[in-house]
């Protein structure tokens, strides 16, 4: 599995609906997995019943590697996009669960990601955005945590800038391409497909939306 991780408004969404043109690939609208998979850590560490029963880290490891197997029903290349892969803690577990690990991650100046959010919000107050809506927040923590991921192992990661994408698309693909061993793939940018990704989760129109060309 590649994991796919962003900076929120840089790119991430198209980049999925772009990597999904290829037969041998499937990437992910915003996954729980990453999510999912560190709650059971959680209930792991802290249920008294694992030191009863004489859990040791390799049975936690198994049982990782089992949810992450059992996770995706397809013999394509998974690319599972979240924000907390980064994390240097959850880097470390997952290079246990699969070896090793590698993260595709869009990037852009974090102002122009909070002005693609404000396009979106429409904000009375810009400056009060800016400092106090949890949108921008929650910029300012994935940027910490794919910082610090990349602080511990930056030979794991690929960015790739959000205006580079946009404006030479296929340079950037064949980057990923090379980057997670697989061949060169000609990609229609003509005929992008929109994200499957519903936005009513999140309670933002369009938040995802990918136009054709």
């Amino acid at each position: 599995m590649i994991f796919l991780a962003s900076l929120p408004r840089s790119g991430s969404t198209l980049l999925t609906s772009l990597l999904n043109q290829r037969l041998d690939v499937y990437a992910s609208p915003t996954s729980n997995l990453c999510d999912t998979m560190g709650a059971v850590v959680q209930e792991w560490e802290q249920n008294p019943t694992t030191k009863a029963s004489d859990g040791q880290e390799d049975d936690i490891i198994r049982i990782l590697r089992g949810i992450q197997d059992s996770r995706y029903d397809t013999d394509k290349l998974v690319f599972d996009k979240s924000r907390g892969w980064p994390a240097p803690q959850i880097m470390k577990t997952m290079m246990k669960v699969q070896g090793d690990v590698k993260i595709i991650a869009t990037v852009r100046p974090i102002a122009e990601c909070l002005a693609s959010f404000a396009k979106l919000m429409k904000p009375e107050n810009i400056t009060d955005f800016c400092k106090r809506n949890e949108l921008a927040q929650h910029l300012f923590s994935t940027y910490e945590t794919m910082k610090a991921g990349y602080e511990k192992y930056p030979d794991n990661f690929l960015f790739v800038e959000y205006d580079d994408l946009v404006s030479n698309p296929q340079t950037q693909l064949n980057r990923i391409a090379k980057f997670v061993g697989l061949d060169p793939f000609v990609h229609d940018f003509e005929n992008v497909q929109d994200s499957k990704e519903i936005d009513e989760a999140w309670g933002i129109k369009n938040l995802h939306k990918v136009r054709k060309k």
